[in-house]
């Protein structure tokens, strides 16, 4: 298949690819106006309003992001630049100690005035603290007059200077993996040793206590959607049996988990569930009834259509596979029976008044029904009928030796393969013509799908029995044993055991559906004036207060802690206490003045809860501001949809993967948390401040009980490393999707990280001493993978930090490679997806506005997901686009190659971990980026929204409406409003529209915003002269990147850099008139003199940052790239250096290096041109040089060539 691509093609593929991952995308996005808003609704804040951390926080963050940076530049033997960060260090405590002490007696006036003398001695303590950095200084400024890296090393690891590190990570070690598959354990005997134990079921007349038989108990409670459904059944128990029978699907699990509410509501349950939901029902309607448990024998007929399985022991698998207690009764090595502990119903009810016999109301009795046992039939879907002729030994092939290994042989970079793309793209227009043909609307999912389905029972008399062998009856009663039920455990503590602790147990059912948060309250009345007297806890110094845990369900308070430091370190921990199988534990490290919603998944999210939660924020929307948005009504509310959105769309996925893939998924109670996460500044251990951070996910408890129907144990490995992946994908498109905010998880960051080329590397027991000094990293990460691998689990993990917005960190998955369970991490140890942006900087209460006016639109792609959860669902018109996307995820996973076949390659050490973990991934990105983003570019909504807005901004801004569309796309509908005004303003004064356009690609919003402002005044004022506008605009393209700098500002410096030119500047340093004072007027002349060379010789510098002043700061990458059309070669990327400088290493290589280059093309000419070079270099890479251009203190230059490890070959 290689041979037949030509080189063009694979540079077409090139682009297909950056497109494959950006567009890269969830189902939920289909209920999104345009993609490309994902990553910049929120990306660049806007239209928020900045907030200043307190003095003494400011000169935290300051001091804790100056270690780091200069531990990494001493790692980089980059002695110099740590010396200078020390110095920054010195100067800001320097600078801020008088500013600080001025802080420290406002705060002292304000304490004494209000007697509140607790927070007093806490100020005191404080006070203290900043004394001892402030005494400090001498070692700091030792460290800086120091050559010795040992000793510049000990300061900066000196407790005593800048406190211990805060450890908020949790290590995975022996733990359970997150996403994780139960295997299924049961006893086998010989039906020899077994005796005939079948008993007749024999009718009870006992009539002890009929008003036990009909009291609600914490199963049985008669809810609303109880009530609903009561009064739409008629009174005959037939008919309330007959609707439970035929319509509640059959789940594997013990015990009781989501009771007669959740069990109607989600359409299925077990045995247990399905009992609660047919006894609530009767006893609305006055009916008596009860709990039965006993032993019965069920046939392998029996069992296998029970189950679907195919075998005799995969239904022995299905059935116990959960913790149910099972034997398989054989006979000459064939299983010819399953016994199972089981619950039934027995109803208190006239025998002969509804077996046709006339009415007798005097004599009852107690009739037995079982919900839970029915019978299945399969049902073929039609999306089977698309041809699947691909040949799955040369996609393998071409996927294995399409990668480049490295030269130690641990790591695999450059793994996309245009022949795995084309192979792909086969199945997706199959598959396009499939859905184009097909009209899925009005159809059930499970003639799309296929699937099991239910086959209704038809009876018109009361049964005398159950339908399979009774054995023996153990119990009857009113309510379920409490050691039958599902529990959950809670405990916060904080890291010392002194406060913040609070515990909290309850049954699974009592939670059932309920919104659960928890958040920090004022500790006493006194912390509760200090927070309202500041306005919030964000406002608030973190050191003046404590608070305390609480544990809401939908608002009421269940569980109350003890009094914390505001901005402590707390830890948390869930038991989830399982029948039948042994507790999972999660834990995780909270931030006490966070706020976090705790998610249960009982087997799916309900429709009703969803919109439930659509409701209520809607009512939060109309009341906003009446309400404190950092509380329950708000807050809990957005973190509440978060969590439950995640699982329903997820569950619903999984359920047709599932049904696609030929296994049979039982979810246990699983756990998540989604939560805003602080950040927190630390003087010695006690917080000083506190900001929001981010919105994250964590999916600690994510077990299934995955069972082939086939028996095919390869099919359920393959199936839980699909679903990881997209369970993983999600995590980050789910806070797009709710709060409108670029987000990042495990899978998404990996494809960013192979799109970028880095090396992936497989981490073992048996490879992890010679790995782990490659690895580019935090220490916390490499211990955990120490952790994790000597455990006998692999790691798959980039070779460098990914950087992504504001975010900067690993993510890693680890790897069970017998079962395919993992834990898909980011640094830090979460399981999940997080904000992308730090939101530490902007005002609380406008990014919860912002919030609000999203959630309830992005909720909305949660439903149909829930709806059509049920596999028996009918296809509506507004959820085709939804169902088209899950299919393609579903289908195209499971048919561009034989996951059997590529996992039993994998499992003979074919492939390794992260090859095989990346085909996957990189399936799914083509899958998103194609077929299903195409389906909703076609869409009527986005053609609308699309049509409407262009017309409406053209008409309003007088503008083009290709301007309208780089606007849009670049950063979004909402600020392209504000942002095409500031345009037509500057066009007004004079500007031109392509010029005020071309800048976009490198500027974030809030950038281009200033920009644009600056441009208005420099055209309007008339204070430069035309000749020098281009000075100006470099200057104001420079200073709009400093955030700290305001438009006013930014237009002087504009003014300033015009009156003298480039060349004035250089004339005047070469005639001596301008004296090159310090190394930043020497590499700024210098690159002065790099430009205006390559100029003279007919080249124009296409990249964005040019010098024009000696003064101007230092700006990191690239220095000059030049672009001739006609020129030999057509690119040349320049480095300038001044006398004796030389080029540097650094943690991406040496500086001009091929790697180097790579990872700050884009940043320093922007997308479009970075494409361009990126193509040419593909096409004829003699068009694109790097050259060292050297200049000696008198002026002269000398041009060397450099190879792409940046060595000099001319």
């Amino acid at each position: 298949m290689k041979d037949k691509w030509k080189v063009t093609f694979k540079s077409i593929a090139l682009t297909l690819i950056v497109i494959m991952t950006i567009n890269c995308s969830s189902p939920g996005e289909v209920w999104r106006e345009i993609k490309s808003n994902a990553n910049k609704l929120w990306g660049d804040k806007e239209t928020l309003t900045t907030v200043d951390r307190t003095k003494l926080g400011s000169l935290q963050e300051t001091v804790s992001a100056n270690k780091e940076k200069s531990k990494e530049a001493i790692e980089n033997d980059n002695l110099d630049e740590s010396k200078k960060l020390l110095e920054e260090t010195l100067e800001a405590i320097e600078s801020n100690e008088d500013k600080i002490n001025k802080e420290f007696k406002n705060i002292e006036k304000y304490l004494d005035k209000n007697n509140l003398d607790v927070a007093k001695s806490r100020l005191t303590e404080v006070k203290n603290q900043f004394k001892d950095l402030v005494n400090s200084k001498d070692k700091i400024e030792e460290a800086i007059n120091s050559d010795d890296k040992d000793k510049i090393l000990a300061v900066l690891d000196d407790e005593s200077i800048f406190g211990k590190d805060e450890n908020t990570y949790k290590s995975l070690g022996d733990d359970a993996l997150p996403h994780n598959n139960e295997e299924a354990v049961y006893v086998t005997e010989e039906a020899t040793a077994i005796s005939n134990d079948a008993i007749e079921y024999s009718l009870d007349k006992d009539t002890d206590d009929n008003e036990e038989y009909l009291k609600e108990t914490l199963d049985t409670k008669i809810t609303e959607v109880i009530k609903k459904k009561s009064d739409e059944l008629s009174d005959n128990p037939l008919d309330i049996y007959k609707f439970v029978r035929n319509n509640v699907d059959f789940e594997a699990y013990a015990g009781s988990r989501k009771g007669a509410a959740g069990a109607l509501e989600q359409l299925a349950g077990n045995d247990y569930d399905q009992s609660s939901l047919l006894i609530a029902l009767l006893r609305s309607k006055n009916i008596p009834a009860r709990y039965v448990t006993g032993t019965v024998d069920v046939s392998v007929e029996n069992a296998m259509v029970w189950t679907g399985a195919e075998t005799p022991k995969v239904a022995a698998d299905m059935l116990a596979s959960m913790g149910n207690k099972t034997t398989a009764i054989t006979s000459g090595g064939e299983i010819v029976t399953i016994r199972i502990e089981h619950v039934w119903v027995e109803a208190y009810c006239s025998l002969c008044e509804y077996r046709g016999q006339g009415e007798v109301t005097d004599e009852k009795e107690w009739i037995p029904f079982d919900p839970s046992f029915k019978t299945y039939k399969k049902v073929e879907g039609t999306i089977n009928s698309v041809e699947k002729d691909i040949e799955t030994s040369d996609i393998a092939d071409d996927f294995y030796y399409g990668g480049v290994k490295t030269e130690d042989n641990f790591g695999v970079k450059n793994i996309y393969n245009d022949d795995l793309k084309y192979a792909a793209d086969d199945i997706k227009s199959q598959l396009e013509k499939y859905i184009n043909e097909e009209t899925l609307e009005g159809k059930r999912l499970i003639d799309v799908v296929g699937g099991l389905e239910i086959i209704p029972e038809e009876i018109d008399l009361l049964p005398f029995s159950i339908p399979n062998t009774l054995v023996s009856i153990d119990s009857r009663s009113s309510e379920i044993d409490n050691n039958k039920r599902e529990k959950v455990s809670i405990e916060v503590s904080d890291t010392y055991g002194i406060g913040g602790e609070l515990s909290l147990n309850k049954t699974a059912v009592e939670l059932y559906g309920k919104k659960l948060t928890l958040s920090w309250i004022p500790a006493t009345d006194s912390d509760e004036e200090i927070i309202s007297n500041y306005g919030s806890v964000f406002d608030t110094p973190a050191y003046l207060v404590e608070v305390k845990p609480v544990i809401k369900a939908d608002g009421e308070v269940i569980a109350e802690g003890s009094a914390i430091g505001l901005g402590q370190v707390e830890n948390f921990s869930i038991v989830l206490d399982r029948v039948g199988l042994s507790s999972q534990s999660v834990t995780a490290v909270l931030t006490a003045g966070g706020y976090y919603a705790l998610g249960l998944d009982y087997g799916a999210i309900s429709e009703n809860e969803i919109t439930n939660i659509q409701s209520r924020m809607k009512e939060a929307e109309e009341n906003a501001a009446e309400k404190d948005y950092y509380s329950d009504e708000v807050a809990g509310e957005i973190l509440n949809g978060i969590i439950k959105s995640y699982f329903g769309e997820l569950d619903s996925m999984n359920k047709i993967s599932a049904e696609m893939s030929g296994v049979k998924d039982t979810r246990c109670l699983s756990f998540g948390i989604s939560g805003f996460k602080p950040t927190v500044k630390y003087l010695y251990g006690t917080p000083v401040d506190l900001k929001l951070g981010s919105v994250y996910v964590d999916i600690g408890g994510d077990a299934h009980s995955v069972v082939s129907r086939d028996g095919d144990k390869e099919k359920e490995k393959s199936y839980m490393i699909k679903t990881g992946m997209i369970a993983s994908a999600m995590e980050s498109s789910i806070i797009e999707q709710m709060c409108g905010l670029p987000a990042v998880s495990t899978v998404s960051i990996l494809n960013k990280a192979t799109e970028q080329g880095e090396t992936l590397y497989s981490v073992t027991k048996e490879n992890v001493n010679e790995v782990l000094p490659l690895l580019n990293v935090g220490d916390y990460v490499k211990n955990e993978i120490v952790n994790v691998v000597n455990s006998g689990k692999e790691v798959t993990i980039p070779k460098n930090e990914i950087n992504y917005y504001d975010w900067t960190g690993s993510v890693y998955i680890v790897m069970d490679n017998d079962t395919g369970a993992a834990g898909y991490m980011i640094a830090g140890g979460y399981a999940g997806g997080e904000g992308a942006n730090d939101l530490s900087s902007v005002n609380v209460w406008e990014v919860f506005e912002h919030f609000i006016d999203g959630f309830t639109e992005g909720i909305k792609g949660a439903i149909p997901f829930i709806i059509i959860g049920t596999i028996v669902a009918i296809i509506a018109p507004e959820i085709v686009a939804v169902v088209a996307t899950i299919l393609c995820y579903a289908f195209i996973i499971s048919s561009i190659v034989s996951f059997t076949e590529l996992t039993i390659l994998y499992a003979k050490g074919e492939y390794t971990t992260q090859e095989y973990l990346n085909f996957v991934a990189e399936i799914e990105g083509m899958l998103c980026s194609g077929l299903a983003m195409e389906k909703v570019m076609k869409s009527s909504l986005y053609k609308s929204i699309q049509e409407k807005f262009t017309n409406t901004f053209i008409k309003t801004y007088n503008v083009s409406k290709e301007t309208v569309s780089k606007v849009w796309d670049r950063y979004g509908k909402n600020k392209a409003d504000s942002l095409l005004g500031k345009i037509k303003s500057a066009k007004e004064a004079g500007a031109t529209e392509t010029e005020l356009i071309k800048v976009t690609e490198v500027l974030t919003a809030d950038q281009y915003s200033k920009y644009l402002e600056v441009m208005e005044k420099v055209y309007s004022k008339g204070e430069i002269e035309a000749k020098n506008i281009d000075k100006a605009k470099d200057s104001a393209l420079r200073d709009v990147k400093n955030e700290k700098l305001s438009v006013d500002e930014i237009y002087e410096n504009a003014v300033k850099s015009s009156i003298s030119s480039v060349t004035d500047i250089i004339k005047a340093v070469e005639n001596g008139d301008i004296v090159l004072s310090n190394n930043l007027q020497k590499g700024n002349y210098g690159e002065m003199k790099m430009d205006v060379y390559f100029e003279s010789q007919g080249y124009d510098r296409i990249s964005i940052d040019k010098v024009t002043d000696l003064n101007e700061p230092t700006h990191h990458g690239i220095d000059g790239v030049y672009y001739k059309a006609d020129g030999e070669p057509k690119y040349i990327i320049g480095e300038a250096k001044y006398g004796s400088s030389t080029l540097g290493n650094t943690k991406d290589g040496k500086q001009m290096s091929s790697n180097w280059i790579d990872k700050r093309l884009v940043d320093a000419v922007g997308e479009t041109n970075a494409d361009k070079i990126i193509m040419e270099k593909m096409l004829n890479a003699d068009n694109i040089k790097s050259q060292l251009v050297h200049i000696s203190d008198k002026g002269e230059i000398t041009i060397s060539i450099l190879d792409d490890e940046a060595n000099i070959v001319k």
